[in-house]
């Protein structure tokens, strides 16, 4: 196995700080231990896990406790489907926890999967899909990553264009708010110009401008709200966007695992934020490399309180503060 320990140990740590995640995973592996088949002296406890982490050993059999019980109840991604979600998706472990507080959020996360859009692009020699993840932050502006936007445009004086790399005409760049798991439905519309792309030294943020209707003649949906404050550890979040089959994660097989094999559609991914600076704030959402650009939604409030940027799976995933999102909206406004 690839993955490091220490990167294992946050992980485990993270999600065993939840108190009623810790007691829900006790009972279930307590009530799963033949099935499981631990080695002869392996504590099938989480305090065993966290003791073999702590180590920095990983065998197969211990490695399938964590895979098969600590993330998929943890921290799980969930598939949406018609604009909406079901918790229980997959046969893996259900976390009642976890569907508790998604159900308790649920017509908040709704309103703002709508929001939320897979960013494609046409006549791209290097992207024959889509490049990341984009919501709406305002009425007609859409938020996504300055390494996201620069794949579909470049500096032309003091604005920006969409370049053309091929002979059948610019880059055309857009955004789906569908694109949903064995579903035909689409919503698209076409981005009809840039508002702000950060420079390097800045947040990795861009703002996009949308067109009001869609390829069908649609409406947008309404935008997402941002958080009046500035977040707090510990606070309950949700991702909400695109993962991708990346390969660059270090145990592809435990995020098969997880992922189920299903990337490029929209997925909804809880957990919690780990950590609040001014320029940054850390949380710990299952997340691949199509993500870049989701939304980081508060559970309670509905309203986004991050922008993610990077991350990698079992590491630390880093997320632009609604505050940054809101004084670079109010400078292009």
């Amino acid at each position: 196995m690839g993955t490091t320990s220490s990167a294992l140990k946050r992980k485990v740590e993270s999600i065993l700080g939840d108190e009623a995640l810790r007691q829900e995973i006790q009972q279930y592996l307590g009530s799963n231990v033949r099935r499981l088949a631990p080695p002869p002296g392996t504590r099938v406890s989480l305090e065993g896990f966290r003791e073999f982490v702590e180590q920095g050993g990983r065998q197969p059999s211990a490695a399938g406790i964590e895979e098969s019980i600590i993330l998929p109840f943890g921290r799980p991604v969930l598939l949406v489907r018609e604009n909406s979600f079901r918790v229980q998706t997959f046969e893996d472990p259900q976390s009642e926890v976890w569907h508790r507080r998604l159900e308790r959020a649920r017509a908040a996360l709704e309103r703002a999967i709508l929001a939320v859009g897979r960013v494609e692009v046409a006549n791209h020699p290097r992207w024959p899909s889509y490049v990341g993840t984009g919501w709406l932050v305002a009425p007609d502006v859409c938020v996504t990553n300055r390494h996201v936007a620069r794949e579909f445009a470049i500096r032309a004086g003091e604005g920006y264009r969409f370049p053309q790399f091929v002979p059948e005409g610019p880059v055309e760049p857009r955004i789906d708010f569908r694109e949903e798991y064995r579903e035909a439905a689409r919503s698209r519309f076409l981005f009809t110009g840039v508002l702000h792309i950060e420079e390097a030294e800045g947040p990795d943020l861009a703002l996009v401008r949308v067109a009001p209707h869609g390829l069908g003649g649609e409406p947008l949906p309404a935008p997402i709200g941002l958080a009046p404050g500035p977040a707090s550890a510990g606070q309950f979040v949700a991702v909400i966007g695109y993962p991708a089959l990346d390969s660059r994660v270090d145990d592809p097989e435990m995020v098969r695992r997880v992922f189920q094999g299903v990337y490029d559609v929209k997925r909804l991914a809880p957990g919690a934020i780990l950590g609040v600076g001014e320029a940054v704030l850390e949380h710990d959402c299952s997340t691949l490399g199509g993500n870049s650009g989701s939304v980081v939604l508060d559970l309670t409030t509905g309203r986004a309180v991050g922008l993610h940027f990077a991350g990698s799976y079992l590491r630390a995933n880093y997320a632009v503060p609604a505050a940054v999102i809101a004084s670079r909206l109010a400078r292009v406004a």
